[in-house]
């Protein structure tokens, strides 16, 4: 069974939280916990842990620039027919990630902060 974990983005401080807990209030925003304070909800962006890890033994979580060879790609899940799933995405073109693939990828940043596509 894969680890159910996620991380939040908190664009008031500019950082990466780790979510401890998650609260949805009735208009279906959310807020995140932390361990110490409560981050309000229009202040962060939640990405899910995908149950997979780079060469290098990193969680590679939703948002990641994942880079593979020469190519770089951002972890998305898709929501399709035949192909739902976590996906690897340059421009247009998406593909399963997939436990073989990953762990031979590296994960150099994600969408808020490190390495830009």
């Amino acid at each position: 069974m894969r680890e159910i974990k996620f991380r939040a983005w908190d664009h008031y401080k500019k950082q990466m939280v780790e979510v401890k807990g998650l609260k949805q209030y009735p208009a279906g925003d959310w807020s995140v916990w932390d361990g110490e304070t409560e981050v309000l909800p229009c202040n962060v962006s939640i990405m899910q842990f995908t149950g997979l890890t780079d060469r290098q033994g990193k969680k590679i979580y939703e948002g990641d620039h994942w880079q593979l060879g020469d190519e770089i790609y951002i972890i998305i899940w898709h929501q399709g027919d035949l192909q739902t799933g976590w996906k690897k995405r340059a421009g247009d073109n998406m593909t399963d990630i997939g436990k073989d693939n990953a762990c031979r990828g590296e994960v150099i940043g994600n969408i808020y902060e490190g390495e830009k596509l």
